[in-house]
């Protein structure tokens, strides 16, 4: 049972290295379930909560694997062009874990706030955030996702949080609070000036608008072909 999958870092490192491995499109059948027996050999044995060591978690990891590659990614309103699905991304249109650094000199998280303030969607992304001296050096990170589609670049990032041991507990309302609680949507934003500024050297012509699509948060545990379970 996919809600059932242990919850921890454990468990999100192991399906992310899983996710990065796979050929999307080739991922079925007797090859995904050699991949899953594999990360899940390399990751040792996921404890679950009163259930012990020894149970087999392979079929319920298969199952979250096929949702997730087969669940419409529906485009931002405004931008043409049909639902994407995971599935259909050849290995040479994307790229797994990308690394990204780049300088931050004297952010104040006052002015931060200030700023967020106009976008509803991101108006309480740095509340958690402590006051303190303005920030100096580097940001760094990795995207789990990148894809080129209809002409745009695109980032998701997976995400193995439990909300519930029901699909309707990952419904919109839930993942909107758990952007929240986690400040995800503050992540979402560092995400993009990354992929903004990688772009920016890479792409002829680039132009933000024209260029990036945007960001994807999959919650894998919800997602569901005809459904879907993403911020």
């Amino acid at each position: 049972e996919v809600f059932r999958l242990p919850a921890g870092s454990q468990v999100g490192t192991c399906l992310h290295g899983l996710l990065a491995g796979l050929d999307f499109p080739q991922a079925h059948g007797q090859q995904l379930a050699e991949a899953v027996r594999h990360a899940l050999d390399s990751c040792g044995r996921l404890a679950a909560d009163g259930q012990g060591p020894s149970l087999d978690w392979a079929p319920a990891v298969e199952r979250l694997v096929g949702h997730a590659l087969d669940t419409d990614l529906p485009l931002p309103s405004g931008v043409p062009g049909e639902p994407l699905r995971l599935r259909s991304l050849e290995r040479g249109h994307r790229l797994d874990e990308l690394e990204f650094h780049f300088p931050v000199d004297r952010l104040e998280l006052a002015r931060l706030r200030r700023l967020l303030a106009g976008y509803p969607r991101y108006r309480h992304a740095a509340d958690a955030l402590r006051e303190q001296q303005p920030l100096r050096g580097l940001v760094r990170g990795f995207v789990d996702l990148v894809w080129r589609h209809g002409g745009r670049y695109w980032v998701a990032d997976y995400k193995s949080n439990r909300l519930g041991d029901r699909l309707e507990d990952y419904g919109q309302p839930a993942l909107e609070q758990a952007m929240q609680e986690h400040r995800y949507d503050l992540q979402a934003l560092i995400y993009t000036v990354a992929m903004h500024r990688y772009l920016r050297r890479r792409v002829p012509d680039y132009q933000y608008d024209s260029h990036f699509g945007g960001v994807y948060y999959l919650f894998l545990r919800g997602m569901r072909p005809g459904q879907g379970c993403l911020a």
